[in-house]
């Protein structure tokens, strides 16, 4: 494959102010605004599907569309300064086997509650120092009958602000 000439592809951009568009067949359309840094790809329409920015440090990707779905056959890899999810409704992390975090720092999880459960086996919690557990009540070999649970739940939602909605009971 012979390499393109850069200078002589230079030549052929024009420099007219007017964004440089292509429609496909599909009634999607590529665009560039300013001729030289930036990449749009519009839905028929008109929303921005994709946006690709030329910056001097490298390329900056933003994708917005309806689902979105990576498969692999194998590795995934992602390599970045933070990493960020906001999931609207839910969020699911499955494995066919092990599941691993680790932090340099802290691993800190909060919720409306948490719940542990091995389905098999045992649960193990190991420090290097002290196990703190505090609670109104710590209970060992006690588990709450239905009604107490949802009695606690009744409870708890009285003491939310009428605009934060009380999370469902996942169901067994």
């Amino acid at each position: 494959m012979k390499p393109i000439d850069e200078p002589s592809l230079a030549k052929s951009i024009s420099t007219d102010e007017t964004p440089a568009t292509m429609t496909l067949a599909s009634g999607y359309t590529l665009e560039s605004p300013d001729r030289a840094s930036i990449l749009h790809v519009r839905a028929p329409d008109g929303r921005i599907c994709l946006r690709l920015t030329l910056l001097p440090e490298g390329p900056m990707v933003e994708l917005t569309s309806a689902s979105l779905s990576i498969a692999s056959q194998g590795d995934v890899r992602v390599d970045c300064q933070r990493f960020e999810v906001q999931a609207r409704e839910g969020m699911t992390l499955q494995s066919g086997k092990n599941i691993e975090t680790r932090a340099e720092g802290e691993h800190i999880a909060e919720a409306f509650g948490h719940r542990v459960q091995a389905r098999r086996g045992d649960v193990h919690l190991q420090a290097n120092d002290d196990v703190l557990l505090d609670g109104e009540r710590v209970r060992l070999n006690s588990p709450r009958a239905p009604a107490e649970i949802e009695d606690r739940r009744r409870r708890m939602a009285a003491l939310l602000p009428s605009s934060e909605k009380l999370p469902e009971r996942p169901e067994k």
